[in-house]
């Protein structure tokens, strides 16, 4: 395998890059560690209209042929800011939802992934004084051969995953 990849993370970028397709017009569009909240307004530079994808929880289960099937939790956090924040943000979701429940684009583009379940909305804040607006989207989603690509011939996590190439020759030739 040349280039190892988490299915975790290869389903969070594939969600990323199907809302940027959709919504072109997004200013930002990117993943998150996890959950968003108006400490991490304050704490980054995001530019809105904005989307941001986060796994919020990942339960494992076994599955017979040795890898795990997780039923993914996710969020995409929409932010908008300015006079029509509440009824823009309200207009992105939807279309995020509506892409999410759509049977041509709910699968993302990958494969062994079930429809997405549980699709909701919800306001997480509208301020006024600080003029912007926050609305999430979340769902369930079945994803299975979690760990098939992470693990060479020997049971041993690819390197690649965790650790930048360039950090790994260089804590090698440390060690020397």
């Amino acid at each position: 395998m040349t280039d190892p990849e988490s299915r975790l993370v290869a389903y969070r970028k594939a969600v990323t890059a199907g809302i940027r397709a959709a919504l072109p017009e997004l200013k930002t569009c990117d993943g998150i560690g996890g959950r968003f909240d108006l400490e991490e307004i304050e704490s980054r530079s995001i530019t809105s209209p904005a989307v941001l994808v986060g796994i919020l929880a990942a339960p494992l289960k076994s599955e017979a042929q040795g890898t795990g099937r997780a039923t993914l939790k996710v969020a995409a956090f929409v932010l908008t800011e300015g006079r029509s924040r509440d009824d823009t943000s309200w207009a992105i979701a939807e279309a995020i939802g509506a892409l999410a429940v759509s049977k041509s684009t709910a699968r993302w583009g990958l494969d062994h992934l079930a429809l997405p379940s549980e699709v909701r909305i919800e306001p997480v804040i509208s301020r006024r004084k600080r003029g912007v607006a926050l609305v999430v989207v979340q769902w369930s989603q079945s994803l299975s051969e979690i760990g098939a690509s992470v693990f060479d011939e020997k049971d041993v996590a690819y390197t690649e995953l965790y650790i930048d190439g360039a950090l790994a020759v260089d804590l090698a030739e440390d060690a020397t």
